[in-house]
């Protein structure tokens, strides 16, 4: 299919310069060209045309951490400590929750992400056979990481399998996931460096390092250090995302950079949940791969990534004291192809030709975003999920002048008021 985004401002990548009353070609899925509108129009005479009137393109946004189902749980355990917040949650979960309230989460993340400028999602999730389709329909690229840990071990481990021989396809894949050190015990790990490590080559993730006293905990169950154990059974490698990692000292982050670990940075969850401030700057120097993710709403409360591209920007340059850390531009490529790196997708997250036709267009007819002095500032500091007025997935429309095409968004949004009836 073929299409011709005309009029607009369009910043193709992290490290491009805007370019003004600029125009987009996409056919079958990819950017074919970018360029002056005038010239493009006349280029690509005949093609079906629509214009951007003037708003802002970019590519889509990749949110490397989330928990779908965690969704109706938003602003249920606030001002916790993290083993408090576990624990709520988990209870609530138990409570209020079955099949069809899952899938109704999972909605709820996938059409908020959609609304934010998001296009591709990673979700840590235990039962994700139950909402493939889910993701599926949503037209959304994802990576799905079926995930393990003691309370569905060994019980789950069949399941982890056959989900893992199911059939990728070019927007939804399926990965592997360990909740976290503490969470696994080591029948658990060494079934799944056996199985998972070894046995597949699928996407990897873990929390790793999320509080201050993780290390001791594990140290004194497994009598080694976190790290080194799960370096030692091969876990870290080019496939690994790994989680907040926060408290990771300047050897360990060398260890990570050496084994092609890439790191998902989530500041507004770390920050609410007092876990502590990412060495982001001195992961960045060590050659890591860092990404941004929310984490769900159930602990950052929305899936907004513009905000956590302003938050972390801010953090590091408060934390150092230094307020040249973190430029826009970097924190631009860590929300995109940073992103699409650590998931393992090729040309994703920059509109160049060849390259997937994954965008949002923003409303920046506004006086708050006048005069635009810096395209990259204007998306870092300025601009916030609720600016989005379409998103473009492999060349489709799924949000449309804030409309969401793939979900009946009223139906579900009625359906989210009689839960909270039900619970209130």
């Amino acid at each position: 299919m073929k299409k011709l985004l005309a009029d607009c401002w369009l910043l193709p990548d992290f490290e491009s310069p805007l370019l003004r009353e600029a125009a987009v070609a996409v056919e079958d899925g990819k950017i074919v060209e970018t360029g002056k509108t005038s010239d493009l129009k006349k280029k690509y005479a005949g093609w079906p045309t629509e214009s951007m009137q003037e708003n802002l393109v970019m590519p889509g946004l990749v949110n490397t951490h989330t928990h779908m189902p965690m969704a109706l749980l938003r602003g249920r355990a606030e001002d916790l400590t993290l083993d408090a917040w576990l624990a709520k949650t988990r209870r609530f979960r138990e409570k209020h929750y079955n099949e069809e309230v899952s899938r109704l989460a999972v909605k709820t993340t996938l059409m908020e992400a959609l609304k934010a400028g998001v296009t591709t999602i990673a979700d840590m999730t235990v039962g994700q056979p139950e909402y493939v389709d889910i993701v599926e329909k949503s037209g959304l690229r994802a990576v799905l990481y079926e995930t393990v840990m003691d309370y569905v071990y060994p019980e789950n481990c069949s399941a982890m399998l056959d989900f893992l021989e199911g059939q990728n396809n070019s927007l939804v894949k399926r990965g592997a996931a360990l909740h976290a050190p503490y969470t696994c015990s080591e029948s658990l790990l060494n079934w799944f460096r056996q199985e998972i490590i070894i046995g597949s080559n699928c996407p990897l993730s873990i929390h790793l390092a999320e509080t201050r006293g993780e290390e001791a905990r594990m140290k004194k169950k497994w009598n080694e250090v976190p790290l080194d154990y799960l370096d030692s059974i091969g876990f870290f490698s080019s496939r690994l995302l790994a989680i907040h990692s926060i408290w990771l000292d300047a050897t360990q982050l060398q260890l990570l950079a050496k084994r092609g670990v890439s790191i998902s940075h989530n500041p507004e969850c770390n920050m609410k949940i007092g876990a502590g401030v990412a060495p982001v700057k001195e992961a960045l120097e060590a050659g890591i791969n860092v990404t941004l993710g929310t984490d769900s709403q159930a602990s950052n409360n929305d899936q907004d990534l513009f905000g956590e591209m302003k938050t972390a920007a801010l953090l590091q340059k408060v934390t150092h004291r230094n307020p040249c850390l973190l430029p826009a531009s970097r924190v631009i490529k860590m929300a995109t192809v940073n992103g699409a790196r650590a998931l393992g997708l090729e040309k994703v997250g920059r509109l160049l030709p060849g390259w997937q036709a994954d965008l949002t267009v923003i409303d920046i007819n506004d006086l708050r975003f006048r005069p635009v002095h810096d395209p990259a500032a204007l998306i870092v500091y300025n601009i916030n999920g609720s600016d989005v007025l379409h998103t473009m997935v492999e060349g489709n429309w799924l949000l449309k002048n804030k409309k969401i095409l793939s979900f009946d968004e009223q139906k579900i949004y009625g359906k989210l008021i009689r839960f909270e009836s039900g619970i209130v």
